[in-house]
């Protein structure tokens, strides 16, 4: 007897000439099929593939409960997605995970980003997003969702600090933020949690993630079942905190942001952060600074990924600049460098190396350290 679940039998020619096979168009997180001229709903057999709103071929099945749509396909779709579309309810194994970085992706395009309403009590700040049926995605931490029904929830940054020091997680990195997140109202069917790790340039890295569970008794790391170049997906999820890891390796390329603030020391004195591109950590930083009435100058970030474990370099070509410490090594943390310039007057350049290799170039002009009002 054939196995339809993951629906690879329609991949077999036999099989493909005998069904019905219909056009249709998936929009607000349901599918329609076309039958001469007249749309009707049907049910999907693997309900992940509806999170995107686009034109739709599939076979047309029938089951006690109505008509079932299989093996949907992108109409502009070639063999290589519909393979995706096929096994992406299949789960796989940490180890032998498959990269889908391009075929099971969500569409930015698609995207509706929102800003949450923030809220601090104590030393704690709490993000609340509410939003109507559709994908969205937080401009803050980058989280994506998709729901079907209007719902509202919150989310804090947890730390990874005292999780790292779990056995369960001694073979782990932080990946990506650590999020506890509560639904206040409605049901959310996808969550994509983000991660940093650069996979487009080696996919054996995707088979590495694992997700941090924190469990109100232990610490538990829970397997992958879907990766995309920036998120980890899950399928009608629960809520317990969770983050993205990855197992410790020489070589992970990861995301990495430039800070530059002038501090308010009698010479001009930048400090310069080097940070994982994960909002907490970024938070960390801009907190630390804005308490101690630093002004940032704001700079494009570098375009490339660069590998934890790297010592990289800050150089200047400001002959009487003072840079501590000389080197420092990239970590799943913010680093950061002190520039010293006693009598600048001028713009200059910022460089951050490796070796022989350039990761960064920035100008700092001269009306920005000197003009107040400019650097906000």
């Amino acid at each position: 007897m054939q196995d339809w679940s993951y629906e690879k039998i329609f991949l077999d020619p036999w099989v493909k000439e005998r069904l019905l096979k219909v056009q249709g168009e998936i929009r607000g997180y349901r599918l329609f099929a076309t039958v001469d001229g007249k749309e009707i709903e049907v049910d999907a057999n693997l309900r992940n593939s509806l999170w995107r709103k686009r034109k739709v071929s599939f076979y047309l099945g029938f089951t006690i409960k109505g008509p079932v749509a299989f093996a949907i396909q992108t109409e502009t779709a070639d063999k290589k997605e519909l393979l995706s579309e096929m096994d992406s309810s299949k789960p796989w194994p940490c180890g032998l995970l498959k990269f889908e970085a391009c075929c099971d992706e969500m569409d930015a395009r698609d995207l509706i980003k929102l800003k949450p309403e923030v809220n601090r009590v104590d030393e704690v700040q709490t993000y609340s997003l509410q939003s109507d049926a559709g994908n969205y995605e937080c401009s803050v931490s980058g989280l994506r969702w998709v729901c079907k029904e209007e719902v509202s929830f919150k989310y804090k940054f947890l730390s990874w600090e005292e999780h790292m020091k779990s056995p369960v997680c001694k073979d782990y990195m932080p990946a990506g933020p650590l999020l506890d997140i509560t639904v206040t109202t409605g049901q959310i069917e996808e969550v994509h949690l983000p991660h940093r790790v650069c996979i487009d340039q080696n996919s054996t890295f995707s088979g590495q993630f694992a997700i941090l569970h924190v469990d109100p008794c232990c610490d538990v790391v829970e397997e992958v079942a879907k990766v995309t170049s920036s998120h980890i997906k899950f399928l009608q999820p629960t809520f317990p905190p969770r983050g993205v890891m990855i197992r410790k390796m020489a070589g992970i390329p990861f995301y990495y942001d430039v800070l530059i603030y002038k501090t308010n020391k009698e010479f001009l004195t930048l400090e310069v952060y080097v940070v994982p591109r994960d909002s907490a950590l970024r938070q960390e930083v801009e907190e630390k600074q804005n308490s101690s009435g630093s002004i940032l100058i704001l700079n494009p970030g570098p375009d490339k990924s660069m590998q934890m474990g790297e010592h990289v370099s800050l150089t200047t070509d400001q002959a009487d600049a003072i840079i501590k410490p000389s080197a420092r090594e990239l970590r799943y943390e913010s680093i950061f460098f002190e520039v010293l310039i006693r009598n600048a007057d001028s713009d200059f350049t910022l460089r951050l190396q490796s070796g022989k290799e350039t990761h960064w170039t920035c100008t700092i002009h001269k009306g920005d350290y000197q003009n107040k009002s400019a650097e906000h």
